[in-house]
């Protein structure tokens, strides 16, 4: 059992990084569908001051609604990391036109699926 879920651990660890691809990319498009997609089922969801558990149909029209007002330029990815459980989190720069928002979003297995759990975009001037 425990050369099963090492295996398991050792896919997810693989997988993310090209989840992490995607996900930087369509942060840095505004595409809310394809992030919609890597949500859990319901997500801790920040968008400057605003911030709740949203299932994740609401998440995706609150980032649509996001990306509408704030064009997104470009997205930086400052740091990353990972833990032995599998999980992993990315702290980025999301320049757009409107500014810059600190990105923070944090993904887990479940159920063989690295999907977000945590997302936070809040403006970097802390409003």
């Amino acid at each position: 059992m425990k050369v099963f879920f090492s295996i398991v651990l050792a896919g997810a660890l693989f997988v993310a990084p090209g989840i992490q691809d995607t996900i930087n990319i369509a942060l840095k498009t505004g595409d809310a569908a394809t992030l919609t997609k890597y949500f859990s089922a319901n997500i801790d969801l920040t968008v400057n001051n605003t911030e709740s558990v949203y299932s994740q149909a609401q998440a995706g029209q609150i980032l649509k609604s996001f990306f509408e007002k704030n064009k997104p330029t470009g997205f930086r990815m400052n740091h990353q990391g990972n833990s032995q459980d599998g999980s992993n989190y990315v702290i980025g720069t999301l320049t757009t036109a409107t500014g810059q928002f600190q990105v923070y979003y944090f993904l887990k297995a479940i159920n063989g699926n690295m999907l977000i759990q945590k997302l936070r975009v809040v403006a970097e001037n802390g409003e």
